[in-house]
């Protein structure tokens, strides 16, 4: 099992289809088209879900009472390879995911397989890291730690057809 490639299917000799892209200023940027991004194997591995809660005590009663819960923002960690030609073609690049995700709102799409997911998502932290001096460097790792919404369009896509399911 430890010989298992990123993003591969341990029931299948196939790897997993992955594509994924996210909304920016001046269109949609493919995080996955491996010439300019690479989604890193470690994207989407963990995901953190907490609630906003309202509780209640009671000065006769151990503890606390929970009266109502709601979900809060989903932090969801993407972490993207940036590739240039050139060292300007990278700033080119790293730039134009840091314009993506530093929008207030933004989008992201997700289709692995047969699966599609869309998220809603708000403005995010991240870090760019090189192997290294950035002033030197033609590839660059791009963290964001995303926090969306809740909630999220999932559907099932139909290969061959147009069809999909909810």
């Amino acid at each position: 099992m430890s010989d298992i490639k990123p993003w591969d299917d341990s029931g299948s000799d196939t790897p997993l289809i992955v594509r994924a892209s996210v909304s920016s200023p001046t269109g949609w940027i493919d995080l996955n088209d491996h010439e300019r991004y690479e989604l890193e194997a470690t994207s989407r591995n963990n995901r953190s879900v907490k609630f906003r809660r309202q509780e209640v005590t009671s000065p006769y009663l151990p503890g606390t009472w929970l009266i109502n819960a709601v979900p809060d923002m989903i932090s969801e960690v993407v972490s993207v390879w940036v590739r240039g030609t050139s060292h300007f073609d990278l700033t080119r690049n790293v730039s134009a995911l840091e314009d993506a995700f530093s929008q207030l709102s933004f989008t992201i799409r997700w289709a692995t397989d047969d699966s599609y997911e869309e998220w809603m998502c708000q403005l995010s932290d991240y870090t760019i890291a090189t192997q290294r001096e950035y002033q030197h460097a033609r590839v660059a790792k791009f963290t964001a730690e995303v926090p969306r919404y809740p909630w999220s369009s999932i559907r099932q896509v139909i290969p061959g057809t147009s069809i999909t399911a909810r």
